[in-house]
């Protein structure tokens, strides 16, 4: 599970890196709860993440590898990001 983890947050980084501009980089914020790790990466748009966003190759692979674990991933508009879960063990 580490290394599916490290994927995800790798690719979802660079994503929001690619996003975002000089003047606003992405934040990455991390909660570990028993038995639960929340991540938020925000990146400095103000873009909502809807159609081909939404929907980029980088988000369905982080989707498919978080929920491989047993997690989920969400994608939101700024301000109204939710977090990607996945299980801690």
């Amino acid at each position: 599970m580490p290394l599916f983890l490290t994927r995800v947050l790798t690719a979802l980084g660079a994503d929001a890196l690619r996003h975002s501009t000089p003047d606003a980089p992405p934040t990455l914020t991390a909660e570990a709860r028993p038995g639960r790790l929340t991540v938020r990466i925000t990146d400095g748009t103000a873009d909502a993440p809807t159609g081909a966003r939404a929907d980029s190759l980088p988000l369905r692979l982080s989707r498919d590898l978080t929920e491989a674990m047993g997690g989920t991933l969400e994608a939101a508009a700024p301000g109204n990001t939710p977090p990607a879960r996945a299980p801690s063990r």
